[in-house]
């Protein structure tokens, strides 16, 4: 019992410093294309109001459908990952912490992006 305590209290305490850093963004890709400024901008809005109720991410997730890598002022690089997949479209991970959203929230978030939704729902890629 006294090991799974300290286990418990040690992945509390890795879980967090996951998403510590609010230093801005300044620089990053998505899918491999450059973040242009103003994708910048709205990542860093978007990342200041939504601070909080990031929790550790026990489930094994599926492939990304969209991948933003980002290089912060502090110079930390982090990855934040974006699902299609049933059960997992309103979720954002970002360095091993989950995030889930309202639907609008995700919706927002994708469209500052310049993702666009495909017919289905789905997200459809960057509208460049």
């Amino acid at each position: 019992m006294q090991f799974l305590r300290h286990a418990l209290i040690l992945i509390a305490i890795a879980g967090a410093a996951g998403c510590d850093d609010d230093s801005a963004v300044v620089s990053g890709t998505l899918d491999g294309q450059t973040l242009s400024a103003q994708q910048i901008a709205s990542l860093n809005d978007w990342l200041r109001t939504h601070e909080s109720a990031w929790t550790g991410n026990l489930a094994t997730p599926p492939v990304p459908s969209h991948v933003i890598a980002v290089r912060q002022a502090s110079g930390k690089v982090q990855s934040i990952d974006l699902f299609d997949q049933a059960g997992w479209k309103q979720a954002v991970l970002r360095e091993g912490r989950i995030r889930v959203l309202a639907a609008n929230e995700a919706e927002s978030l994708r469209q500052a992006l310049g993702l666009r939704a495909s017919a289905d729902g789905k997200s459809a890629g960057s509208s460049d």
